[in-house]
């Protein structure tokens, strides 16, 4: 095996795809360089370096890919991303961001300044022809970057194992996912992205509430605390005693003041629609990278103002197949709860998962809900007893799940009571889980992902850990398994996938692909299957808006009584 490190220097491109400005090449075995620009790019495409048999290094190697792809460079080579390794091996408290930079200095190896950095990469977005003094710097850096990469290389060669390998395979999976792009009703999406002042606009002209804080379309900090002050309410504060105006807080006081709740909403869409870099391709698709392994749990974390399905969920409506196309959207049910289920051995909880409904079965199991009560006949019961389960599914103590289920501390203290009596196995194995983590430094799955502690590691993110980095294991699975049966996923998101094959398929498609993701959960725990739900989206229907509905219906009509300018 020919082991090669690569980087690649590059600007923004169409479809979430580089312009690649150059790349440099390192044969190891021989300690031979090789650079690659302007016509020498397209030579690329019969290096030896990405045949099979032969290892990729790189540092964030999902960059390099995307490169590759741009330059239609087929890849069928070994992929070591140093970046993954270096995040699933070293406490975050150690690295921070884990650039390259800073894994340079965390292993004493001389690298370029900040400064040059940014007036490289600065070079690399810009446009237009270059000096060949500048063609020399970009080339020379990066040289400098594939040389520091392999002296990093050389210092964790020995962490290389059959996890890091699959992860570079996922890594080629995601490039190919993130290429297929997402149809949208182009013109319909476009009139959006165009008319977003005056979107804001009548967003905040249809509440009252928001027409007393809001200055234009900027949220007053002074006219809310009076608004507070007259309404004789209170708030809460960030630890440097400022008002706390996250998502969070507005979604926790959505049963206690439901005005309020409705005005976080809005200032949620105003900072998505500022914010959005969503951009509308000629093929009629919008494109966004998929952020693998951007979260410490494994899980994708692609950029929410690039990705049509993390903006507000009324975006969803304007997701659309094209005439013969159809779409399926596929997530699996109460995925983290059943995870801890089989994962803990825990026969209560596999049975409670097992019934459909986890959470009324848990409020019958403890006697809050009658043997015969269903979703229907006690929706109140049950939403309770779903706080309850999400709660220590995420670490919430008594206090911060009392806000959830609007009632008092002695009251959630009693449901967490309640959820270790039913689930005694769990509770067991979820302490001991927690104990053997902190003795041994870090948290692992059982596919080999891992999360190292430091000495700020909350408990809660080593108790919520298994599910949540479980739950990547078997997502990756689920997408492998796709590809290898000719499904093509054109977005994963958390614990679904979305799909896209011809209409006339499209039964046939969702049978088998909802099959795979069962069988991908059955892979990961012995068996135990995890249930999943579909939605079929046929041509030229869209996909289904559920939450933000009155919102979609208001910015809908807007867009169909032609009142914003470029309207379809």
């Amino acid at each position: 095996m020919k082991t090669y490190v690569l980087d690649a220097e590059f600007g923004e491109g169409p479809k979430g795809l580089p312009i690649v400005k150059c790349f440099v090449l390192l044969d190891v075995n021989e300690n031979i360089y090789e650079f690659f620009n302007h016509d020498k790019l397209s030579s690329l495409n019969t290096h030896e370096a990405f045949n099979a048999g032969n290892r990729l290094v790189a540092y964030y190697a999902i960059a390099e890919l995307q490169a590759l792809r741009s330059l239609n460079v087929k890849v069928f080579s070994q992929i070591i991303d140093l970046f993954l390794i270096v995040k699933s091996e070293i406490p975050f408290e150690k690295i921070k961001k884990y650039s390259l930079l800073q894994v340079c200095d965390y292993f004493n190896i001389p690298r370029t300044t900040e400064d040059n950095k940014d007036k490289m990469r600065d070079l690399a977005l810009r446009s237009g022809a270059y000096t060949k003094e500048e063609e020399f710097n970009l080339l020379e850096y990066c040289k400098s970057d594939v040389k520091v990469t392999h002296l990093v290389y050389e210092k964790i060669k020995h962490m290389i194992n059959d996890s890091t390998i699959v992860w570079g395979e996922y890594l080629k999976l995601c490039c190919e996912i993130q290429y297929r792009g997402i149809p949208v009703k182009s013109e319909e999406l476009n009139c959006i992205l165009e008319n977003k002042e005056a979107i804001k606009k009548d967003l905040i002209a249809e509440n009252e509430t928001a027409l007393s804080i809001y200055e234009g379309t900027t949220f007053n900090t002074k006219n809310f605390k009076r608004y507070l002050r007259s309404n004789n309410i209170s708030w809460y504060f960030t630890p440097n005693n400022k008002l706390d105006l996250s998502d969070t807080v507005f979604s926790k006081i959505k049963h206690e003041s439901p005005e309020l709740h409705k005005l976080g909403r809005i200032k949620h869409y105003l900072s998505s629609l500022r914010a959005t870099k969503l951009k509308v391709e000629d093929d009629d698709r919008v494109y966004a990278s998929l952020g693998p392994f951007g979260s410490r749990t494994g899980r994708n974390q692609p950029p929410g103002s690039k990705h049509i399905l993390l903006h507000p969920s009324f975006f969803r409506g304007f997701i659309s197949p094209k005439v013969g196309r159809a779409i399926i959207y596929i997530d699996y049910t109460q995925q983290e709860f059943g995870i801890a289920a089989s994962l803990s051995n825990d026969e209560a909880m596999m049975e409670a998962y097992s019934s459909g409904d986890p959470y009324l079965y848990f409020a019958k199991l403890v006697g809050a809900a009658p043997a015969n009560a269903t979703k229907k006949t006690h929706p109140e019961v049950r939403s309770i007893y779903k706080q309850a389960i999400l709660a220590v599914q995420y670490g919430m103590g008594s206090q911060s799940l009392a806000t959830q289920i609007n009632g008092t501390e002695l009251q959630a203290r009693k449901l967490l009571e309640d959820h270790e009596l039913a689930f005694p196995t769990f509770w067991k194995w979820i302490r001991n889980y927690v104990d053997q983590s902190n003795l041994r430094g870090y948290c692992k799955t059982k596919w080999g992902w891992k999360l190292p502690l430091g000495s700020d590691t909350k408990t809660r993110t080593i108790s919520n850990f298994p599910m949540q980095a479980g739950g990547s294991d078997i997502l990756r699975q689920a997408l492998f398994l796709l590809e290898e049966n000719n499904i093509d996923t054109i977005a994963p998101l958390h614990d679904a996938v979305l799909i896209e094959c011809d209409a006339n398929e499209v039964e046939h498609v969702n049978q088998k692909a909802s099959e795979l993701l069962r069988q991908a959960s059955r892979d990961y725990l012995n068996g135990f299957t995890l249930g999943v739900d579909s939605k079929i989206i046929k041509s030229n229907e869209r996909f289904p808006v559920e939450k933000d509905l009155q919102t979609w219906n208001f910015i809908y009509s807007k867009i169909q009584g032609g009142v914003y300018h470029g309207h379809p």
